[in-house]
């Protein structure tokens, strides 16, 4: 029977591996591969896999995931210093194989272009990570300069931008007054409004969630396309 389902996949892979500390590394990688496995548990048709001791390969059914998947390796590798290459490939898995060793369709083949010609063969810094979104079903452009958009006004933000950032996203039923107390602020529900608005949170959520709304949209096309409605 022919297998044909949309699917976004990620390949990444350490920058400056050999190195780091083996012990380390595996650490984190397992502690994102734990991450990505819990958080997207009901749509990836491959687990996070860790192949050859310093990439991690994961593939979901859900193309509007793909910002979330991203992100969620981001943060994690991120606060372990861990720069790397991401690629993200988006089109279909062609086979019913469940394993990255054996899983094969346009959207692993993809990831693996995006990070391996896209990225690691162009000049790119070691020091800091590295995304590409590639695709030969959609737009994959839009979805690269939105991306980027969205990084560039999130490292903008200062430390107390993000502890604000912080704990009203993990207490979104939380006032202002009440996030801005627990951060010790004399004037919290002042000093929590001026955070915001200084580090435009408002419109990085708005990009988010137009970001979701396009990779929705592909969702949509590619099962239409595929036949699966």
């Amino acid at each position: 029977m022919d297998v044909r389902v949309p699917a976004v996949c990620i390949a990444v892979d350490i920058k400056n591996s050999s190195l780091l500390n083996k012990t380390e590394l595996l650490e984190s990688l397992n502690l994102c591969r734990s991450a990505v496995n819990k958080e997207f548990a009901s749509t990836l048709l491959v687990k996070a896999e860790l192949r050859g001791g310093d990439e991690l390969v994961a593939v979901s059914e859900n193309i509007g995931d793909t910002r979330h998947l991203m992100e969620t390796v981001r943060l994690i590798l991120g606060k372990n210093d861990l720069p790397f290459y991401m690629g993200v490939g988006i089109g279909f898995i062609e086979n019913a194989e469940t394993s990255i060793h054996t899983v094969n369709g346009s959207a692993v083949l993809n990831a693996m272009r995006a990070r391996d010609d896209e990225l690691k063969s162009s000049r790119q810094s070691k020091k800091e990570s590295s995304f590409y979104i590639l695709s030969e079903e959609v737009p994959d452009s839009s979805l690269n300069s939105m991306y980027l958009t969205i990084l560039e006004k999130k490292k903008q933000w200062t430390a107390k931008q993000q502890d604000v950032i912080d704990i009203i996203e993990k207490h979104p039923e939380w006032t202002f007054e009440q996030a801005g107390k627990k951060l010790g602020y004399k004037s919290p529900k002042s000093a929590v409004s001026y955070l915001l608005a200084r580090s435009q949170y408002a419109r990085v959520k708005g990009m988010e969630e137009a970001y979701d709304e396009l990779t929705r949209f592909y969702q949509d096309y590619l099962q239409q396309k595929a036949g699966c409605r």
